[in-house]
């Protein structure tokens, strides 16, 4: 096989400059109720294109979704090979960001790094998404890089206006966080009111499936930060802030009482759902009191939702 040359290239964005530019999405009751129902969504391969029809989407031409999850980066096979050998070729080859979208638009077809659907991962049991370290990436995505999985895709302009823009994308991340809520112990709920709303399960079901992750330490914390990030990047704003808002009940189960989980895992949990997109949760130099005075972070019953800063690390010492 000749040499590889180079031909062209998509340039990524610099990390995170995109973020403060993006829009917000109003969610949309049928997209939430659509996301709930798992059996009815996750097993069917062809569910994806009548979804984006509906929504006026388009599945053929230069717009198409096999050519979104394709046309990034071009090669040259045997560009070396001398005037008597073989024509070179060029191919496409797919960049983790195109993966990420294919892994989303057909998930019982584009994989994850370890060769799996989105659908499979969906099924995973309890035990397997406890103690698999290497699927979160995928399922929640951010702009930045995960130190614990070098395969992991990151968000960039293109992935987060793919999301803001393809309802069916958007629900099929819900999907994702619906598996998630019910692993922790929640459960997602359509209203006429409000949508998307996230309440505890039964009482006997969340204290089976919270015990392991409502305490001091546990690796679920930065898992948590993860997800709303992930949803607030990628258009889940309401999802984000609904998630948010049940974790903090469940962490103080009586107003001004003890916290079950520490502080520190407060404060990053507010810092990903409140801070603006462009500044991530470790960022220590921003200041989140002066934010908030100017009207940052989505208002005073918003901004009660945190917690003071005690130094323990169950924020982010994990292998998430």
């Amino acid at each position: 096989m000749g040499a590889i040359s180079k031909l062209s290239t998509k340039r990524a964005d610099p990390p995170k400059s995109f973020l403060a530019s993006l829009t917000p999405v109003a969610p949309t009751n049928g997209a939430s109720t659509a996301a709930i129902n798992l059996s009815s969504t996750s097993n069917n391969k062809n569910n994806s294109a009548p979804a984006a029809a509906a929504e006026g989407g388009t599945r053929s031409g230069a717009n198409s979704e096999e050519d979104q999850c394709q046309e990034v980066v071009a090669i040259q096979v045997g560009a070396d090979s001398g005037p008597n050998g073989p024509p070179p070729k060029t191919l496409t080859i797919p960049t983790a960001t195109n993966r990420l979208i294919s892994f989303y638009t057909h998930p019982n077809g584009g994989t994850d790094s370890e060769d799996r659907t989105l659908s499979e991962i969906l099924r995973f049991p309890d035990r397997d998404l406890e103690y698999h370290h290497d699927y979160i990436q995928w399922l929640f995505p951010l702009p930045e890089a995960s130190p614990f999985n070098r395969s992991a895709p990151r968000i960039d302009r293109h992935t987060a206006e793919a999301f803001r823009t393809r309802p069916e994308l958007r629900g099929r991340m819900r999907e994702s966080l619906v598996r998630m809520l019910e692993f922790y112990g929640f459960e997602a709920i359509t209203t006429a009111a409000c949508g998307f709303e996230i309440r505890e399960a039964s009482e006997i079901n969340f204290q089976r499936r919270a015990r392991f992750w409502l305490c001091r330490f546990d690796h679920n914390h930065l898992r948590i930060t993860r997800i709303i990030r992930c949803l607030r990047v990628l258009g889940l704003e309401h999802e984000a802030r609904e998630f948010h808002k049940v974790l903090v009940r469940a962490a103080t189960p009586e107003p001004g009482g003890r916290t079950l989980v520490g502080q520190n895992t407060l404060k990053f949990w507010k810092r990903a759902a409140m801070r603006p997109l462009e500044v991530e949760p470790a960022d220590e130099e921003f200041d989140d009191e002066e934010y908030e005075r100017n009207g940052g972070g989505g208002g005073e019953e918003a901004n009660n939702n945190g917690a003071e800063d005690v130094e323990d690390n169950s924020g982010f010492r994990n292998k998430s």
